[in-house]
C-alpha cells in the first residue's frame, strides 16, 4: 500500500494581516465564558479550498503540476471581512473569520477543484464556506461576534500535507503557486 498524507489545498495568509485578524479576534473574544480558547500561531493561518483527505504522496507531484496548469493566470483575491462566528454548525468548535463568497475567490475554488478532478482524486462533498479558523474552543458555542473591517489579500495557493498531533496539526507545504497580481 502506498504511503499517504493527509492533504489539503488552501490560501495561505501570513504576515500583517494574519496578525491584524488574530488581534481583532482576541479583542472580540476577550471575557468569553469558554473553558478553553486555543487561538491558532498566525504563521498556521489559511483558507482551504478544498480539503482531499488521504492521497498517496506519489500523487502530490502530479496534483502540484495540475494546479500550476490551472491557476495559471488567475489574479490574487482580495476580501473584507468583518465578522467571527462560531463554526462550522450550532454549536461550534472553531472560531472563524467567515468571508463572503466573492466571484473570484469561488472561481478560484472551482479552479482547484478540476485541477483535482485532472488527476483523478476524489472530490470531498462538503460545500465550501469560505473561512480562516483563529481559535478552538470548548464549550461549542452559538455565538457571532463584530470584528474591525479587515482586508485580507491572498496571492498564493498552497498544496499541503497535515500530521495530526496532540497539540494540533502540523502543517507542511509541499507546493505553492503563486496567483497574478
Amino acid at each position: 500500500m502506498a504511503d499517504t498524507a493527509r492533504s489539503f489545498i488552501a490560501l495561505p495568509l501570513a504576515g500583517p494581516a494574519a496578525a491584524a485578524l488574530l488581534a481583532g479576534a482576541r479583542a472580540a473574544l476577550a471575557g468569553q465564558a469558554c473553558e478553553r480558547l486555543r487561538f491558532y500561531r498566525a504563521d498556521s493561518l489559511h483558507l482551504t479550498l478544498l480539503f482531499l483527505d488521504d492521497v498517496a504522496v506519489d500523487r502530490l507531484p502530479l496534483l502540484a503540476a495540475a494546479l500550476d496548469t490551472r491557476l495559471a493566470g488567475l489574479p490574487a483575491v482580495e476580501v473584507a471581512v468583518s465578522a467571527l462566528q462560531a463554526f462550522p454548525a450550532s454549536p461550534g468548535r472553531i472560531v472563524a473569520a467567515t468571508l463572503p463568497p466573492c466571484p473570484a475567490l469561488l472561481a478560484l475554488q472551482q479552479a482547484v477543484k478540476a485541477a483535482v478532478v485532472d488527476c483523478g482524486l476524489p472530490l470531498a462533498g462538503q460545500p465550501f464556506r469560505p473561512h480562516v479558523t483563529l481559535a478552538r474552543l470548548r464549550p461549542a458555542l452559538s455565538l457571532q461576534w463584530s470584528l474591525p473591517a479587515t482586508r485580507l489579500r491572498f496571492d498564493r495557493v498552497g498544496l499541503y500535507t497535515s500530521r495530526l498531533q496532540p497539540d494540533g496539526a502540523v502543517h507542511h507545504c509541499e507546493a505553492q503557486i503563486r496567483l497574478a497580481g
